[in-house]
């Protein structure tokens, strides 16, 4: 017992092993720290940006839904009526042109009751609800705070037997003040099956990465290696891996720099957003609309000005942002990208277009990034809808 302690005490006095010992517990602590904030910062991101985009789909609808929208439809019988063709036309569009799974709008009638009014699902949808068919009990009260003039989010990704979603409900104004008569409440629902599962996959694998981590340090710090370094994980962590720009925590680290250097004043920020996507996928698979994105990016790379740079933040959307920005720069960014595309999509079989809209920040401190983020999103889905409408007349 004796001979045992005393190889482990000499053991254990060694510089190596106290290296890789100091090593282990560095990597144990750091990695520990870094996992719980990088998971919960962009975690919070993530409902930020649905968040962001369910407030867009809000903003229009406040904008174009007038009282008597509401009104007008009660029950079934209203299906024929022009203010719900129109509604039920133009919540379709923005469901498909936002990949929104649910949209639709609700309202209390007469007797006290509250109801759907316009279902932007097909109607050949199982979940289709007609106007007048009565809101389901579980989401009565939230509906009800809606009404209340509330903005009701959830503070994260909901697990229900139909999948995991992003649930919320705004309140619809009869004037533009936010303190005018609710006259009914839209309801948004995504689908966040995909982020959900990313989050559960680094859930489990971070642990496993972390153990890997300490044997690696351990190991180099008993050899004596003083630096560990590996630039191509960390241009990996910040490139979108199939067009190789920089991608959503690139873009997250960067506006948080802008935001804490307080350089945002004449900041342009380009919103674009390719159109038929899941069309091209799904008649002629995800190997097209990987290419139709790639070409894409290719595209925004070949329009940008030397004070410009952009970004891949989500499945078929892209920011580019302009320092010193002007209504006619980001005018002539966006005819460059748009040149660019053409040229890039004349020999690919798929219909293809993109839709963009940009906003600059006025030097005005209250207004964050992400509120230009939001300005611009709102006017690329402005853009979007109006090309729907176009297309179709």
């Amino acid at each position: 017992m004796d001979t045992i302690r005393k190889k482990l005490h000499k053991g254990l006095g060694r510089v190596d092993v106290q290296a890789a010992l100091l090593a282990v517990a560095l990597t144990i602590c750091s990695s520990v720290f870094i996992y719980g904030f990088y998971y919960k910062t962009t975690y919070n991101e993530m409902i930020k940006t649905l968040e962001m985009r369910t407030e867009s789909i809000h903003q229009y609808l406040e904008q174009v839904l007038v009282e008597e929208d509401f009104d007008a439809v009660n029950t079934i019988q209203d299906v024929d009526s022009l203010a719900y063709q129109r509604d039920k036309k133009l919540l379709g569009e923005i469901r498909k042109a936002t990949g929104v799974r649910y949209l639709y709008t609700a309202k209390k009638n007469t007797d006290g009751k509250y109801i759907y009014v316009v279902d932007g699902l097909e109607e050949s949808s199982p979940d289709f609800r007609n106007p007048g068919d009565p809101i389901e009990k579980e989401i009565i009260a939230d509906i009800e705070r809606a009404y209340q003039g509330e903005v009701v989010l959830p503070d994260k990704i909901l697990e229900t037997s139909w999948g995991k979603i992003f649930l919320a409900y705004y309140p619809i104004h009869k004037g533009d003040a936010k303190d005018s008569p609710v006259i009914g409440v839209m309801g948004v629902e995504f689908d966040a099956e995909e982020q959900y599962n990313a989050y559960r996959r680094l859930e489990i694998i971070s642990p496993i990465i972390i153990i890997a981590m300490c044997i690696l340090a351990g190991t180099i710090a008993k050899f004596r290696f003083r630096r560990l370094s590996n630039p191509l994980s960390k241009d990996m962590y910040n490139t979108d891996m199939l067009t190789q720009m920089k991608n959503r925590n690139a873009f997250d680290i960067d506006m948080g720099n802008l935001e804490a250097e307080k350089k945002l004043k004449n900041i342009g920020v380009g919103v674009i957003d390719l159109d038929y996507l899941k069309a091209v996928n799904d008649h002629y698979g995800h190997i097209f609309g990987d290419e139709y994105i790639k070409r894409s990016a290719e595209a925004i790379r070949e329009g940008l000005a030397r004070d410009a740079w952009a970004y891949r933040t989500g499945g078929d959307e892209f920011v580019v942002m302009m320092a010193n920005a002007s209504k006619d720069k980001m005018e002539e960014l966006i005819n460059r990208i748009q040149s660019a595309f053409e040229r890039k999509m004349q020999d690919f079989e798929p219909e293809t277009s993109f839709s963009a809209g940009y906003a600059i920040h006025d030097g005005d401190e209250k207004i964050s990034i992400y509120n230009l983020v939001e300005q611009a999103d709102t006017r690329m889905y402005q853009k979007k809808h109006e090309k729907g409408k176009e297309r179709k007349d």
